[in-house]
């Protein structure tokens, strides 16, 4: 009696053992898994980084070209005041000396 107590207990247990290791198995193929996903997870944001300094060199970039033309026209302004002035200032010279010189 005891000897078919023990045969079956061995063979629970080897049930059980196959059991376990197909277990094993599956959980060997979920820790795969979640490794690639983790190495998926660090390029993604490895690329989401790359692409914010992206963005912000780009935003620079835009930044600069908008202000360019402000820049110009900045001069532009200053370039026709400074040819106003001299032109003001040369005929109230030209008035003066023709003045002077006709007394």
């Amino acid at each position: 009696m005891e000897n078919e107590k023990l045969v079956i207990l061995v063979t629970e247990h080897g049930t059980k053992i196959t059991q376990c290791e197909k277990r094993i198995k599956v959980l060997e193929g979920n820790t795969k898994d979640i490794q690639d996903l983790a190495l998926s997870v660090q390029e993604l944001a490895m690329s989401v980084k790359a692409m914010v300094e992206e963005q912000k060199e780009q935003n620079l970039r835009i930044a600069a070209l908008e202000k360019e033309p402000a820049d110009e026209w900045k001069n532009l302004k200053r370039q026709i005041v400074n040819t106003v002035i001299g032109v003001v200032v040369g005929a109230a010279i030209s008035g003066i000396l023709t003045y002077i010189l006709s007394n």
